[in-house]
């Protein structure tokens, strides 16, 4: 099983986004290549031409968009259409912007990127597959953290020690973007969970606004793709879509990787009570 992960907005202070959001779109290997035929016909079918750009939700998926670019709207509206379409199972943290930098120590896995993970793993357990992880880039996230060596290092300090995510392959894929499709429909649908979430478009819309009501349509699009029915490997319930709280963020791995609202996304909206499972050890 492929896992391709994006990140739309930054864990970071001077984010200008209210939040961001981490991103997996799973999908069996023997699916991928019919996904790529797709998605290349959606392109040229639209822009008429072999030589289309990069699919970069940062330039499609926009205000601009729905108010001036018929080209780019039909674009988007192909993408979501296919997405609809493809056999794909899809999993979002949304991270609050924190109020200072991260402090975890060197080397140490991010707290979102350890609850995507528990939800790939459960999927690729469930199907019996090993999970592959593909990300967008050189190694490094946004915030500048050396991914590869941190996820290595993950599997086998911690996961290996506690007899967990053990259908996690523990040499991620860091690839171009620009020829993996994929990741540029992880990045499409990472960007229009932040633009929901951060400016609570579920809430209201106004008459006429064709933005709102295209975010709306095609969060419920990436909503439909998740999975509530999962397990982590304590058998605690995984939400497809996860908001994490604050406070949450600078945990370090041995204190505990596991902290989830036990009862569901409303709770995490109101406050709701948390349950925290044993310390993980190293």
């Amino acid at each position: 099983m492929l896992a391709f992960i994006d990140e739309s907005g930054c864990i970071h202070p001077n984010d200008p986004n209210p939040v961001s959001v981490l991103l997996a779109v799973c999908m069996e290997e023997k699916h991928h290549r019919d996904a790529s035929r797709s998605l290349y016909g959606v392109q040229k079918g639209i822009l008429e031409t072999e030589d289309f750009p990069e699919l970069k939700a940062t330039r499609l998926i926009n205000q601009r968009t729905f108010r001036r670019h018929r080209k780019k709207w039909q674009l988007v509206e192909g993408l979501f259409g296919l997405i609809r379409d493809l056999e794909i199972v899809v999993f979002a943290i949304v991270v609050p912007r924190p109020e200072r930098p991260l402090s975890l120590p060197d080397g140490h896995l991010p707290t979102p990127h350890r609850f995507l993970l528990q939800r790939v793993n459960a999927l690729a357990e469930e199907l019996d597959h090993y999970a592959i992880l593909v990300y967008d880039g050189q190694g490094r996230n946004i915030q500048g953290i050396e991914m590869s060596s941190c996820i290595s290092k993950y599997v086998f300090r911690v996961a290996e020690y506690n007899k967990i995510l053990s259908r996690i392959v523990d040499t991620p894929l860091f690839v171009d973007s620009g020829i993996t499709p994929g990741v540029q429909i992880a990045d499409a649908c990472a960007s229009v969970v932040r633009q929901y979430e951060e400016k609570r478009i579920g809430q209201f819309i106004k008459p006429g606004d064709l933005y709102a009501f295209a975010i709306s349509r095609f969060y419920r699009c990436v909503r439909a793709k998740t999975r509530d029915d999962l397990t982590d490997d304590y058998g605690k319930k995984l939400y497809g879509i996860y908001k994490m709280r604050r406070e949450s963020l600078d945990r370090e791995e041995t204190e505990d990787a596991n902290l989830e609202i036990d009862a569901g996304e409303e709770a995490i909206e109101k406050g709701g009570p948390a349950e925290a499972e044993p310390p993980l050890k190293q």
